[in-house]
């Protein structure tokens, strides 16, 4: 059988993905050079460490042949590659200076890294329904999996009130406002809450409140038929057990939670770190404890860390309390969440992953980035 060869357009395209792959790995440098500066700052190194360096680049050029590259060709790449790092951390360091103290206090740090949240929605709140998965294949597939199990709880919980925790621009409010006599969104962005209200109009059973869930949740006992946390926001929230008992609180008996967690058991951050830029648009960071949320926007990103704290199925089981129990768990998305994004250029590949993951989920495997579970006020 002849074989076909392939084109220079066909050509060009493989070689268009390659070129891809290297700016994102340039960028997963540049990135782990900053934490890199956190730690020097902290223990008082300096940014250059010329024994260390060289070193790393005698390394790139045994690589190199190994891989029938031109040494010489490799060393020059990552010499570039280190004199940006160093740039990229002594930036840092000028910019830390009186920011923060030596040594940050945990209650420092929650408060440093909700200013950050702060700082994002009010960046992205005006378009955050149309960007925010637009760029990530990965969170797109999982907000739609999330959607899809929150309008069938929605169906079967339908009532006289659903509370929305944490309800962004109010997307999961508005999917299930039909099914239910009131519905509340809370949410700690003013701007976030600015935009959800601006899409109610005249409908007066549905609003919208500026609210921090850490102080509680200001409904009253035994009201809610279905309260929902979605896209990883029940990690948000530092302290579980409070959540949890507020949950059960405010539930009718009967009533359901849907609750989205970041998974710790989740493959991504079982392997602790792949150099290359997945298809989630918000990472955790098992190294530093936090969440690592990308936004693009007009062809550039801006990262920003934010409080979240990661969960596996176990935890949960010791956290809930009593008269609280989980009726049904899954994790998503597992594939997706750990390839490259650029691999999902194509339709063929995106419509086999989603395949996949959704099988994945279905068959109650624990590998995915996010836990969502539903529990039930017995």
């Amino acid at each position: 059988m002849e074989t076909k060869r392939l084109d220079l357009p066909q050509l060009g395209e493989r070689l268009k993905l390659v070129d891809m792959g290297l700016v994102m790995l340039l960028a997963r440098r540049m990135n782990l050079a900053r934490l890199v500066e956190e730690i020097k700052r902290e223990i008082k190194q300096p940014i250059s460490r010329p024994e260390v360096e060289m070193k790393r680049l005698q390394d790139v050029a045994i690589w190199a042949e190994r891989y029938g590259l031109n040494p010489e060709f490799a060393r020059a790449m990552l010499y570039a590659a280190i004199g940006e790092a160093c740039k990229v951390q002594m930036i840092q360091f000028q910019e830390s200076q009186g920011l923060y103290p030596d040594i940050e206090t945990e209650e420092k740090r929650r408060k440093r890294l909700k200013q950050n949240l702060l700082e994002f929605t009010e960046l992205c709140a005006p378009m955050y329904d149309a960007r925010y998965d637009q760029s990530f294949f990965a969170t797109r597939i999982h907000a739609e999996f999330e959607e899809n199990s929150i309008r069938d709880l929605a169906e079967e919980t339908a009532g006289e009130l659903a509370l929305d925790l944490g309800c962004a621009t109010g997307r999961h409010s508005l999917l299930i406002a039909p099914l239910f006599k009131r519905v509340v969104g809370y949410d700690i962005s003013p701007v976030m809450v600015k935009v959800a209200q601006s899409k109610i109009g005249s409908d007066k059973h549905v609003s919208f409140l500026v609210h921090d869930l850490e102080q509680g949740i200001p409904a009253e006992n035994n009201s809610a038929s279905l309260v929902v946390m979605s896209m990883g926001t029940a990690s948000d929230i530092p302290n579980l057990p409070k959540l949890f008992e507020e949950i059960r609180r405010v539930l009718k008996s009967g009533g359901k939670a849907f609750l989205s967690f970041y998974n710790r058991s989740a493959v991504l951050y079982q392997w602790g770190f792949v150099p290359w830029k997945t298809g989630l648009a918000a990472e955790v960071d098992t190294d530093r404890q936090c969440l690592d949320v990308t936004w693009e926007q007009e062809g550039s990103e801006r990262h920003f860390s934010l409080f979240a704290q990661p969960i596996s199925p176990e935890d949960l089981e010791a956290l809930l309390p009593s008269g609280l129990p989980i009726v049904a768990y899954s994790t998503h998305p597992t594939m997706a969440a750990t390839l490259p994004n650029l691999l999902f250029e194509k339709e063929s590949v995106r419509i086999s992953v989603v395949a996949i993951d959704k099988r994945l989920a279905d068959e109650g495997t624990e590998g995915g980035a996010y836990l969502t579970v539903v529990v039930r006020k017995t």
